[in-house]
């Protein structure tokens, strides 16, 4: 009945495909990063369904020249803190390169999450020989150990570019191509990229690239991924999506040894998820929405049952505290009144719910981005003053208390990352 089903779909979704007008292709996918989970019990082994093997080893391309690092200059901007907030951000006017320009802001804090200073504005400066029209600009998401920052463009044909976030220093990820994605590695020292259907390991700050995968010897285009993500084992996973009728969107997972460049089809006609907190098994859903987990070679695996609780209950990505037992989400806690704009954070809530305990509370209201500190004992994120367009940073204990603001700039601003006490 399935396959019939799936037929049915097909014949149906070609019909209703031709009396539509061809319009343009998504010009750039943007990717984030899924929320994590605590990690399930170990796997039970079943077979690992292999197809569509990509036999390729990678191939090994030109690095590309990045500027020396000055020390002077990376002292200058050295900080001892506690603890470090690195958000996106619009620059100051009077500093920025373009209009409305975004740019890496780093706010230092005492060990009570209280500012030690104003946010840091990081203005990238690009090679002197790089183009007068490229500029630095876009979605910023900080390298896992702090030291540097990736600008994702918001428009097709602008480099996207690596930030020293110590000297402001800046440099194409790949010269002379243009990026459709690109993540951080977990070993914090490379980039995995999606560019003209290809996908590279990228090293930071050498420029060796690596290529990983041409998608097209599998049958798949850049624009088609929806998501990816990396195994504690440096795997790649994507989430393809698969039109199985003009109205359902499902996904094909893949995974990609990162060492050979093979990939392996680990299954189909389903929704991925997330990955656990330790980045070892698989989420996602069946066409019967059932919650399912596996490890990365396909093997099923008995979902962890907070983990399971945290989905149904926030029904989008549970953000799980770094010792795995509490988590925050965020969820419409009111409706948008008749004809009001959704602006993406009126009406939104920040929920902290234990799973032990079964305790559920509101953390902040009209609220978005929340990020642990890596101790978990505090929650920053988002939030818009009352009477206020542009959102401001807050802090909060991990039990809701001690709730305070620490950015007052006026100036809009995206997602943030708490790191550790560093330089």
């Amino acid at each position: 009945m399935k396959r019939l089903r799936n037929v049915l779909s097909g014949v149906v979704g070609l019909l209703a495909l031709a009396a539509l007008a061809v319009g343009a292709g998504t010009l750039l996918r943007s990717i984030r990063l899924p929320s994590e989970a605590a990690g399930p019990p170990p796997p039970t082994a079943v077979a690992i369904p292999t197809v569509a093997l990509n036999a390729m080893a990678p191939q090994r391309d030109q690095p590309i020249v990045v500027p020396s690092l000055t020390p002077e200059a990376a002292e200058e901007a050295a900080v001892d803190a506690p603890w470090f907030l690195v958000y996106g951000g619009e620059a100051p006017s009077e500093m920025a390169q373009v209009p409305h320009q975004w740019v890496p802001h780093i706010l230092p804090l005492d060990e009570k999450g209280n500012p030690l200073g104003e946010p840091r504005p990081v203005i990238p400066r690009l090679p002197e020989d790089t183009p007068a029209d490229w500029v630095c600009d876009g979605a910023i998401e900080p390298s896992p150990d702090g030291r540097y920052a990736i600008a994702l463009p918001p428009m097709w044909a602008i480099p996207a570019c690596v930030i020293d976030l110590r000297s402001g220093q800046a440099w194409p990820i790949l010269q002379g191509k243009v990026i459709d994605w690109a993540l951080w590695h977990p070993d914090g020292h490379r980039l995995v990229v999606g560019a003209n259907h290809q996908i590279w390991l990228v090293d930071v700050p050498g420029g060796e690239r690596i290529d990983l995968l041409d998608l097209r010897a599998l049958g798949l285009w850049s624009d088609n991924v929806r998501r990816v993500v990396v195994l504690a084992d440096g795997h790649v996973v994507l989430a393809v999506r698969t039109f199985t009728s003009p109205f359902q969107e499902l996904d094909t997972i893949w995974v990609i040894d990162a060492r050979s460049g093979k990939a392996e089809k680990l299954e189909e006609d389903v929704y991925f998820e997330s990955l656990s907190l330790d980045r070892r098994t698989i989420y996602y859903r069946d066409e019967e929405a059932a919650l399912k987990a596996m490890d990365g070679r396909g093997r099923d695996v008995v979902p962890d049952e907070r983990f399971v609780e945290a989905q149904d209950l926030a029904r989008g990505s549970p953000i799980w505290s770094p010792d795995g037992t509490k988590f925050v989400f965020c969820a419409r806690e009111r409706p948008l009144e008749k004809g009001q704009e959704d602006d993406g954070i009126t009406g939104v809530s920040i929920y902290l719910h234990n799973p032990t305990t079964g305790q559920l509370q509101v953390l902040s209201r009209d609220s978005v981005y929340p990020t642990w500190s890596p101790d978990g004992s505090m929650i920053a994120f988002e939030r818009r003053p009352e009477g206020r367009l542009v959102r401001e940073i807050w802090i909060a204990n991990a039990d809701g208390s001690s709730l305070h603001q620490v950015t007052d700039d006026g100036r809009n601003k995206g997602r943030l990352w708490w790191l550790g006490g560093q330089r």
